[in-house]
């Protein structure tokens, strides 16, 4: 029987880092990324038309990022239909919770991520 429940977010830490690779035990508790600031030079080389993306370094095992799907190499878009321009307003964005859509781009596209967890 499947069960379609909300996911819920209690935590929603971010690690953003300025070009740092990410090491063991560096990365966020709660939501359970590690990003890196993308400026508009770095995201036309990706085909985005943005000022500011964050590329995902990294996501912890068993966080709510990685129930939502989101992968290593996904440049973060929008959460819950609201398109991230600033690193403040992701910290901000995933703190308000809880977070049912984020929109990537993977793979020369973007990706609409949704939030609801079946049991």
């Amino acid at each position: 029987m499947d069960i379609s429940v909300k996911l819920v977010n209690y935590a929603f830490g971010v690690k953003i880092s300025q070009g740092t690779p990410p090491t063991p035990g560096n990365q966020s508790k709660g939501f359970g990324l590690q990003v890196r600031l993308l400026e508009a030079e770095d995201l036309k080389s990706l085909g985005i038309d943005r000022s500011v993306g964050f590329l995902v370094l990294s996501v912890a095992r068993d966080s709510a990022a990685d129930k939502l799907q989101v992968r290593e190499k996904d440049v973060l878009l929008s959460i819950n239909g609201v398109d991230i321009t600033s690193p403040s307003q992701l910290i901000e964005l995933l703190g308000k919770g809880p977070v049912m859509t984020i929109k990537v781009w993977r793979d020369r596209a973007p990706v609409t991520l949704q939030g609801a967890l079946t049991l």
